[in-house]
């Protein structure tokens, strides 16, 4: 996927576009997330950004991933169980 449908099927996800804790327009979403990407900032591990996304089940963790092997290279990783969820902050933590 680009980073244009990425940003839009996560936000048609959020609930009201929160995210990180704050609300987002769609157009502000795609901006941060294009900027992680580009700067090479925020909670990044390699090629994947760590963010929170509020759900209608509560918030959670997730990930974007870029794969430089494909033109449209970028998916997202929304953990299925709190489990995994942990997992993925474990090694967040364990690498920052």
């Amino acid at each position: 996927m680009t980073i244009h449908e990425v940003t839009s099927q996560l936000w048609k996800l959020s609930v009201k576009g929160q995210f990180n804790g704050e609300k987002f327009t769609f157009s502000q979403f795609e901006k941060l997330v294009s900027n992680y990407f580009r700067k090479g900032t925020h909670l990044k591990l390699g090629n994947r950004v760590v963010m929170e996304i509020m759900l209608p089940d509560g918030s959670w963790f997730f990930q974007i991933v870029r794969y430089n092997d494909r033109p449209d290279g970028f998916d997202y990783i929304i953990p299925d169980t709190r489990d995994q969820e942990k997992r993925l902050l474990d090694e967040l933590c364990t690498t920052h």
